[in-house]
């Protein structure tokens, strides 16, 4: 006869989008970042990304008269490499551990799943955004001037809206600064923002580098326009992907979560490095 067993019973239903729902709400850079699917079912270990050089700015006449020659310009480019990888994270439990659970352990799982990939795929948008070629050696502790400062040295990007990523040690230079403008005090735009100083929103991440006592802090410039990119590119050649598997021996469950992407700087003038004290 038919029979229903425990085992039947505790089948977790950890699925990839309710992991992915969680992922999505875990990642506070990717906001910053063009997310892009285009690699999905082509071959390939690497995204090949031309880096085009501006051509300079337009000439004007001096006289209105026709006839006039336009100065004709020569694109010019050159590439980058960028390798595609998988990141990979998995959990195994007992059938005990889901009986004497006093919280829900698929949701735990699913929280601990998004978490873990959230931080890697942070990590690699960091790292790109620390390849950035603009660099602003503050030479302080981060103030009001240092952020003032940092603007006027990229005056191309005076006119963009800008998030600064700071180390969690550095809350308290952010915080004992008398012009910060603290999140509770305004509602906050960006998610993990804790306020604003110079009219930069500031972001903290475990992720931001420090480097014996200066820390690299990453700006980044956003869009000024639906025809401007971002400065990091986020490329998924897979969808986060959930397996489940039973093992009998022990009587337990194995839950293992991957996603396949790439990560580039693709518009290094929407990214500066910050270097303070």
């Amino acid at each position: 006869m038919a029979l229903t067993t425990r085992t039947d019973v505790l089948r977790p239903s950890v699925n990839a989008g309710n992991v992915m729902l969680a992922l999505v709400k875990e990642l506070n850079l990717v906001p910053f970042a063009d997310v892009f699917t285009t690699l999905v079912g082509r071959p390939g270990d690497e995204v090949t990304l031309p880096e085009y050089d501006f051509i300079g700015e337009s000439s004007t006449p001096s006289t209105m008269d026709d006839g006039q020659f336009i100065t004709m310009h020569a694109l010019s480019h050159s590439t980058q490499k960028t390798i595609i990888k998988k990141t990979t994270v998995g959990i195994a439990f007992s059938d005990e551990a889901i009986i004497s659970g006093d919280r829900d352990i698929e949701e735990i799982i699913q929280q601990q799943l998004a978490t873990a990939i959230a931080v890697t795929v942070e990590k690699s948008v960091i790292q790109a955004l620390n390849a950035t070629p603009n660099a602003y050696p503050a030479g302080t502790a981060l103030t009001f001037a240092s952020l003032v400062n940092t603007n006027a040295t990229f005056p191309n990007q005076l006119s963009s809206q800008k998030v600064l990523f700071i180390h969690p040690d550095q809350y308290p230079a952010f915080a004992n600064q008398p012009r910060s403008i603290f999140a509770n005090e305004y509602e906050a735009k960006w998610k993990g923002e804790i306020g604003a100083l110079a009219g930069v929103h500031i972001i903290p991440s475990e992720n931001v580098v420090k480097a014996g006592t200066l820390y690299q802090n990453n700006m980044v410039c956003l869009p000024v326009s639906e025809n401007d990119s971002k400065a990091v590119s986020i490329f998924l050649k897979r969808d986060l992907n959930i397996e489940v598997a039973r093992v009998v021996k022990n009587r337990s469950y194995e839950i293992s979560a991957d996603i396949i992407f790439a990560v580039a700087l693709t518009n290094p003038d929407k990214a500066i490095l910050v270097r303070h004290l």
